[in-house]
């Protein structure tokens, strides 16, 4: 009970709360004990049981999880060098160790032994709850459903409490996905792998009571659960919700006759679907269906396959993937969030266990199948052997029903694990392993008695070697802990076999100005894990500082090739080639750190440095090519140097057009203001056409605003000189019902320019139009000379009137030789306190023809 209770209260913390790990691996390696003595009349029993009755899926699923931890132990056995510097993928380990003098040192198999380790203790949970559930009589195992679905039902409503209080949200753990239905998990597609299951759990006879309410609480309870998975907005579980749905509604028509609940489930299904379909719940989960082709899984996919055919047979070593990961990772795709799983299980453990790992996937699918349909057919014999029931053929049908109910839970996880990782968290683990284990229980006869453990050697040996498995996962989780907690000295004496603890330590002694202390703990974990890139930064900065340089700059340049993701390394190599003069080097660096958002005050000035630096526009305009976020905050910030020397901001502008990532008009708004100030309208003319512009008007359709509107007379873009009493919105709704609009609200008070821009039109009579909508406000839309008396030939456009619909105003004006630049320009005149609201749309201007 209390193992159950850790499991789906705590269980879906990950890797962020080590300890909550740990407290569930103790109470496994308990169970798992308990259940390697069985009690004397427990052997009797099994001994005396007919063949027909001795299931033999117990006995293959423990073969199977031995395999799997065999397969983890020999990729953590030490080989010689000249074996793992030949395996693929270890280039870089194999030269961080050359430039040490390692050159004959042995090394595990795995490229992160560590990690391999801890994933080895995760197969403690799964197996311990597999062989607990695969012993308990079957009244227990129905409980032990109903518990699950009654902590899935709390967990729902903590979900609804979530939702409902958005960012502020009452979350267990630090999660990235606040303000969804997370409940106890740390990410909602694990909250909705639970609830899934949970579903299918809540329709097995008698885990919702008996008779005429069962049905009705039931249907409540899954309809209930159904909704906690809309509030997750896991596009992957409304997919499989059917799938879920269709499971119930077959085991609560009884298995044998799915046909009429599978029609009625379909039924249920699309009229829910068509109520809800409506509300905001459900809009937003639609919403992220429209996402689907920016999909980030697809790179993961992408760069992951790309691991697994440089590494193919052999793989990477189990827990490697977030670091190896990094050596492949595109540049384009480096984000402030870390890729810490391939967001496929299978994929990652084929990348991490290689054709071993395959085969064994395959092998547990063929051993699942086999216990499935075996099961099918010895479930009468188990009811037959239970007289508590009373009752054959209910007995029976429970029996079959913890069987389909078992493997569907399966199937659900497993076809989650295609696109997300459920299994890594130890709740969803815990739940694997019971739904194996109602899988094994049936046909298995279980004993009844209360009698007392024998203690004989082997579970005496058993204890012993569980009791130091104990001690290891906790110095494992303890360690983690420590390091987390930013005690790594502290964590690299209970976990000296963590090269995280190692790493972090040398490069908390680097911060604190000990580099000798630094490079012996960065050798400690170089030892254990050779492509750690903090460990091969952190020793190439104090070899810097100490005795040897030249090997310090090697490892530096060695550790450029594990990655994006170190900052003080990514600073170092952009600094060095600035001083070298590899801009191209300087500007991929810079924009990684900036991807991640790091040092931006700092590093953005860097970015500007390498862009004034000989070679520096073709840098900058490979790494803009890949539109990264900073792009905008990177023009504004050269817009003075922009401004200085037009002709190398056109030879930007047009390296970027030839590139296919062309500057907008909005990126350029600085530099023509620059330009503007400097009384070179000519130079912003020419700066709006280079980016985009056209005509002789910007933006006349208001389709590429910013919000809120800049102050000010901008050349070539609209602005918004700071007139009290008038608000200017960007509206979403234009004149053709479509595009873009701008609402003018004033209180009636006030008078002035509300918007404006500078153009530069030639002598000539020229047509100025607008669509204009409910002109409650007197308004002019004028054209009049910037910066000199001259005049032109008209009063403006008067956009006075009444209507609701859209009209066009128009009118004809003349500009002179002396006006070499226009402001165009919206002016409100008081009404008497009258507040009025109006729109204006489709500015145009047009050379008068015949002139």
């Amino acid at each position: 009970m209390v193992f159950l209770a850790v499991l789906l209260f705590g269980g879906g913390a990950g890797t962020g709360y080590p300890l909550i790990e740990l407290a569930a691996q103790i109470l496994a390696l308990v169970l798992i004990v308990r259940a390697g003595r069985p009690t004397p009349s427990e052997i009797n029993t099994l001994a005396s049981a007919p063949p027909a009755t001795r299931s033999v899926a117990l006995s293959r699923f423990v073969l199977v999880f031995a395999a799997a931890a065999l397969l983890l132990v020999a990729q953590l056995v030490p080989l010689p060098a000249s074996w793992w510097h030949g395996l693929p993928a270890r280039e870089t380990a194999v030269q961080v160790y050359t430039l040490l003098g390692w050159t004959t040192r042995w090394h595990a198999f795995s490229m992160t032994p560590d990690t391999t380790f801890t994933a080895l203790l995760t197969l403690l949970v799964p197996l311990a709850a597999m062989l607990t559930v695969a012993a308990l009589p079957l009244q227990s195992r129905v409980t032990m459903l109903r518990l699950i679905v009654i902590a899935a039902v709390i967990s729902t409503v903590l979900a609804a409490l979530q939702v409902a209080a958005g960012g502020s949200a009452p979350v267990l753990y630090d999660t990235a996905h606040r303000g969804f239905g997370v409940g106890f998990f740390v990410n909602r597609n694990h909250q909705a792998t639970f609830l899934l299951v949970s579903i299918v759990f809540a329709a097995v006879p008698g885990v919702m009571g008996t008779g005429a309410a069962r049905r009705l609480g039931m249907l409540g309870v899954i309809g209930f659960l159904s909704l906690g998975i809309l509030a997750t907005s896991s596009r992957t579980a409304l997919l499989l919700l059917p799938i879920s749905l269709i499971v119930a509604f077959a085991l609560v028509g009884d298995v044998r006759r799915t046909g009429k609940s599978v029609a009625a489930a379909a039924a249920l299904y699309v009229v829910g679907g068509l109520l809800l379909s409506r509300t905001d719940l459900v809009q937003r989960l639609f919403a992220r269906f429209t996402t689907v082709a920016e999909e980030l899984r697809y790179q993961y996919w992408e760069n992951s396959l790309y691991i697994v055919r440089e590494t193919f047979p052999f793989g990477t070593g189990f827990g490697s993937f977030e670091r190896v990961y990094r050596s492949v990772e595109p540049l384009g795709q480096v984000s402030p969030l870390s890729v810490n799983h391939a967001h496929n299980d299978f994929l990652e453990l084929v990348l991490e266990g290689g054709l071993s790992a395959a085969i064994l996937i395959a092998a547990g699918l063929i051993v699942l199948i086999v216990a499935l349909v075996s099961g099918w057919r010895h479930a009468g014999v188990r009811g037959a052997s239970d007289r508590q029931s009373g009752d054959r053929h209910a007995s029976t049908r429970q029996e079959r029903a913890t069987l389909v109910a078992g493997g569907a839970a399966i199937a659900l996880i497993l076809l989650f694990s295609l696109v997300d990782y459920p299994l890594r968290m130890a709740g969803i683990a815990g739940l694997f392993g019971a739904a194996l284990g109602l899988i094994a229980a049936v046909g298995r006869p279980q004993s009844r008695t209360t009698a007392s453990f024998a203690w004989t050697p082997s579970t005496i040996t058993m204890t012993i070697v569980a009791a130091i498995v104990g001690l290891a996962a906790s110095g494992d989780a303890a360690g983690r802990f420590l390091t987390i907690r930013g005690q790594a000295a502290a964590a690299t004496t209970v976990s000296p076999w963590s090269a995280s603890a190692w790493s972090a330590l040398a490069n908390a002694e680097q911060l604190a100005s000990q580099p000798a202390a630094a490079r012996a703990a960065a050798a400690r974990a170089l030892v254990i894990d050779p492509i750690d890139a903090g460990a091969v930064r952190a020793h190439g900065y104090a070899d810097l500082a100490l005795d040897q340089p030249v090997r310090g700059s090697a490892l530096l340049q060695a550790g450029a090739a594990l990655g994006w993701r170190d900052t003080l390394m990514q600073l170092w190599l952009a600094e060095r080639a600035l001083e070298v003069g590899s801009t191209g080097v300087a500007a991929e660096r810079i924009d990684a750190l900036l991807r991640r958002a790091q040092l931006p005050d700092a590093l953005m000035p860097q970015m500007r440095r390498t862009y004034l630096s000989p070679g520096g526009v073709d840098a900058v305009v490979a790494r803009l090519g890949d539109v990264p976020k900073w792009r905008q905050g990177f023009f504004n910030l050269i817009a003075k140097d922009a401004a200085e020397s037009v002709p190398r901001t056109l030879e930007f502008l047009g390296k970027l057009q030839k590139a296919g990532v062309a500057a907008t008009p909005l990126e350029t708004t600085l530099i023509r203001w620059q330009l503007g100030d400097r009384g070179d309208m000519a130079g912003a003319r020419q700066v709006w056409l280079a980016s985009g512009g056209r005509g002789l008007v910007a933006d006349g359709g208001f389709e590429a605003l910013p919000s809120p509107l800049p102050g000010g007379v901008i050349p070539y873009a609209w602005g918004a000189p700071s007139l009290p009493g008038v608000r200017v919105i960007p509206a979403d709704r234009g004149a053709d019902n479509s595009g873009h609009a701008l609402q003018i609200v004033s209180d009636g008070l006030s008078s002035g320019t509300a918007l404006a821009q500078a153009i530069t039109l030639p002598p000539g009579r020229w047509r100025v139009s607008a669509m204009v909508r409910g002109a409650d406000v007197p308004a002019t839309l004028s054209l009049t000379c910037a910066g000199r008396p001259a005049t032109i030939s008209t009063d403006g456009i008067a956009l006075d009137g009444r209507g609701a619909g859209w009209r066009q105003m128009a009118g004809v004006v003349t500009v002179g030789t002396g006006c070499p630049v226009q402001i165009l320009g919206l002016n409100l005149r008081e009404r008497g306190g009258q507040p009025g609201v109006f729109w204006i749309d489709s500015v145009r201007i047009a050379a008068v023809a015949g002139q």
